[in-house]
């Protein structure tokens, strides 16, 4: 059921990335934008559950949920959306830049370095926040 689902969800990112591949052509925004912006709309139920979970304080629930949620984008919809890609033979931009690929590195890091002992606390919830808005920064600026 999950893989069926994440095709579905490719198959509609799919579909929004070319009117959002338009509208960045248009607008003349740099083409990772395309790439972050379909990147938000597949996380966001998840993200907008997690941060739900957090504000009730649940915290256990908030790592089960994003660890759940990388995992699956990481496994599943990454590669559906790059075969889906190849059998409609349209290309895919993954659209980073060495300086986002190094920000990328340096989140996995922070995140390993966060989730090792089985505790986390508010310095470094905010150090990932700072490192998600650098690389939205980023994103745009390069």
């Amino acid at each position: 059921m999950l893989v069926s689902l994440i095709v579905i969800i490719s198959l509609l990112a799919e579909y929004l990335s070319i009117f959002i591949d338009y509208e960045i052509t248009v607008l003349n925004f740099p083409q990772s934008i395309g790439g972050l912006v379909v990147a938000l709309v597949i996380i966001s139920p998840e993200a907008l559950t997690a941060i739900r979970a957090g504000l009730n304080n649940d915290m256990q629930r908030v790592f089960n949920i994003s660890l759940g949620s990388m995992l699956s984008t990481i496994s599943l919809t990454i590669p559906a959306v790059l075969i889906l890609s190849f059998i409609t033979g349209k290309e895919i931009i993954l659209g980073l830049e060495p300086v986002q690929a190094t920000m990328v590195i340096i989140s996995l890091f922070i995140g390993i370095l966060s989730f090792k002992d089985g505790e986390t606390n508010a310095l470094e919830g905010f150090i990932h926040i700072a490192l998600f808005i650098a690389f939205i920064f980023l994103t745009i600026v390069l």
